[in-house]
């Protein structure tokens, strides 16, 4: 098979070993990494990652540096949502203004027949439209951050990870000298939080005024509760949440 994958490369388990699997099935694959906080340790050990991964599965390593596009779009996409008082979800926007739209650009301007990442998904085309599906793991399943991708894009897409659950591909990454990517633990953060609370990263940034806050109301406009006051209002426990891809990994 010469057809050509280009494959979102975080460095993280899941996208090394949707690499591995396409390899596995003769694709000529290429990585792709994406440089969001360049200079800063989060880079530096993710980037380091891409690169051991790469040499490991014996792949071409691109390293595409987006972090002013992702700061100017995602970043600023989710300060603008909670100054207007909406909850943002930035992990679905970024895949469809960010991810997945330089990855098509990659494709289109080298020449890649398809383009692929370690999301739990699948796709498949229901009269005539090509639409993203549920993983065969309901506890892994992703689909739901791809909803707004385009889906001129789904055609071109491989989703190598959307039939297995996550014990299957941790077992792959043991019998493949992947043994060390196996045991990381999986994050439940938004990557560009770095672990803190999305308030206190909104302040630190300049990104929203800290002296901004009103009254919480009720369907009938009454209030409920003073936002300084409810310093705890919209906060999710970990545990619970699904967070998209594993460039968080």
């Amino acid at each position: 098979m010469n057809k050509k994958v280009l494959v979102a490369l975080s460095g993280g388990l899941d996208s090394t070993i949707a690499a591995l699997l396409l390899k596995q099935k003769g694709y000529r694959v290429t990585g792709i990494h994406f440089s969001l906080f360049a200079g800063k340790n989060q880079h530096n050990n993710s980037h380091l990652a891409a690169i051991k991964a790469a040499q490991m599965l014996n792949i071409p390593l691109i390293d595409k540096n987006i972090e002013q596009y992702f700061k100017n779009t995602v970043i600023d996409y989710f300060a603008k949502q909670y100054s207007n008082g909406l909850t943002p979800c930035p992990c679905s926007f970024c895949n469809a203004n960010v991810k997945w739209k330089v990855l098509h650009d990659e494709l289109k301007f080298q020449g890649f027949d398809f383009i692929a990442t370690g999301h739990y998904a699948q796709t498949i085309k229901h009269n005539g439209v090509s639409r993203f599906m549920k993983a065969t793991s309901d506890l892994k399943d992703q689909s739901y951050f791809l909803w707004s991708v385009p889906s001129e894009y789904i055609d071109r897409i491989l989703l190598p990870l959307g039939t297995y659950r996550k014990s299957q591909v941790r077992e792959i990454a043991q019998s493949n000298g992947f043994g060390y990517q196996s045991k990381k633990p999986e994050s439940m953060s938004i990557c560009f939080l770095e672990g803190t609370d999305y308030r206190r990263f909104l302040v630190k940034s300049n990104l929203v005024n800290p002296n901004t806050f009103g009254d919480i109301v009720d369907e009938d406009a009454e209030p409920e509760a003073v936002e300084e006051q409810e310093e705890e209002t919209d906060v999710v426990e970990e545990e619970e949440v699904q967070v998209d891809g594993d460039v968080e990994e």
